[in-house]
């Protein structure tokens, strides 16, 4: 081994010291760290986006959710850990049942926020703009179109008169009797 070797190649550890650094710096707690401070650091440099667009808002910050909930596991393995509370035979060193529970947490969280997504994409009703009267009678015509109401929209050049002929409607129709 040449002389630039021994400088560039790191001294060799004890086991004892080896042991020290493992128990000061496990791995869940860098895991916990990561896995708490940036989705906290990333939620609130982003709240404002995520309030304007709940469709993408909401899925982010229950995913972001559930990633803070598991460092937070970790950083708390790691504590139990260091006072000789854990449970090495179970998950993260936990108490039996504490991982479990999370992930029946975490899908209960999931399952709520889909069904409230999926209501807020149905509760909203269809709309169909700048129909011609023709095509605005054959829509309301149709039974199973289920119209909601149909709204004239405003003539262009504003406060001018419209014939029939230069009329524009706008349809609104529940999401479910949307037409394909």
């Amino acid at each position: 081994m040449s002389d630039l070797d021994k400088l560039v190649a790191p001294a060799p550890m004890s086991n004892t010291v080896r042991a020290r650094m493992k128990n000061a710096t496990g791995g869940a707690f860098g895991a916990g760290l990561a896995l708490v401070v940036l989705p906290s650091a990333a939620l609130i440099m982003f709240v404002a986006t995520l309030e304007k667009h709940s469709m993408v808002g909401l899925p982010i910050l229950a995913i972001f959710g559930i990633m803070i909930l598991f460092g937070a596991l970790a950083l708390i393995s790691t504590v139990f850990a260091r006072l000789d509370l854990s449970a090495p035979a179970e998950a993260l060193a936990l108490p039996p049942g504490s991982i479990r529970a999370a992930i029946a947490l975490a899908l209960i969280v999931l399952f709520a926020l889909i069904s409230v997504m999926l209501y807020q994409s149905l509760s909203q009703p269809y709309v169909i703009e700048h129909l011609s009267f023709v095509q605005k009678e054959a829509l309301v015509k149709e039974p199973s179109n289920h119209v909601m109401g149909v709204l004239p929209e405003a003539c262009k050049p504003a406060g001018a008169s419209c014939t029939t002929d230069q009329l524009l409607y706008t349809a609104h129709l529940p999401y479910h009797s949307m037409p394909r």
